[in-house]
């Protein structure tokens, strides 16, 4: 159907078969048939760009409207981006033609505190690369803990250095879960930053963090701060 569109066609035959295609589109998204749904996109787009026909032009954008990010497209494809599957082939490709607004619900969704944090949606944002972690990191400021726990692990799976120094400043939460995700993120990108900002929770004078930042310096095997606890040990036993 879609392939008798390139030929030539009268107006009230595209607009019939458009019309068709528009009305699959939902059954299309529910069969996970996301190279199709790409190729639709490309085509339609070239029709909307090249028609020389102003009606077979906006039946090619009426279409396209219906493939655009919007919440249709959120609850049709939430059950595979929710499946587990590490790989679903064409689902990345067809969410990066569609468009990086995208990102928005992808985030929203992501950061949905009713349902279990999904590795899938994780790895499908990470596709969209520098334009998801500069939405990520926009999203930080107001959040409660749980979701900036889930946007530091949101950062590690993206796997960019580059928003080290970002993570770097929530290590001032006063949630010491969001302080251990910190150190989690920062652990994982190999940064310095790590042992100076435990060495400053084991000298904060709050014995609540000194003594995570215990567990994390041992769990880590930071050495560099094996004689800092050497000495606080020294110090409670003398005191």
């Amino acid at each position: 159907l879609l392939e008798s569109m390139n030929e030539k066609i009268t107006e009230e035959e595209y607009l019939l078969r458009s019309a068709k295609i528009a009305q699959a589109i939902p059954l299309l998204l529910d069969a996970g048939q996301f190279d199709f749904l790409t190729h639709c996109l490309n085509t339609l787009r070239r029709h909307e760009r090249e028609a020389t026909s102003e009606k077979i032009c906006q039946a090619a954008l009426s279409v396209l409207k219906i493939l655009s990010p919007n919440t249709t497209m959120s609850k049709h494809l939430k059950p595979f981006l929710f499946s587990g599957r590490v790989d679903i082939p064409g689902l990345l490709t067809f969410l990066m033609t569609s468009g990086v607004q995208n990102i928005t619900w992808l985030i929203d969704l992501y950061l949905d505190q009713s349902v279990q944090a999904s590795n899938t949606l994780a790895d499908v944002l990470k596709g969209f690369g520098k334009s998801a972690l500069q939405e990520a990191i926009a999203r930080l400021p107001n959040q409660k803990p749980e979701g900036l726990i889930r946007l530091l692990r949101l950062f590690q799976i993206m796997d960019d250095k580059s928003a080290v120094p970002t993570l770097k400043r929530l290590y001032d939460h006063e949630d010491w879960n969001v302080k251990r995700a910190v150190i989690e993120a920062i652990f994982h990108f190999a940064d310095p930053s790590m042992r100076y900002l435990l060495q400053e929770s084991l000298h904060s004078g709050n014995q609540e963090h000194q003594l995570k930042a215990v567990g994390l310096i041992c769990h880590y095997r930071v050495h560099d701060l094996y004689e800092d606890l050497i000495s606080m040990v020294k110090t409670f036993f003398i005191s």
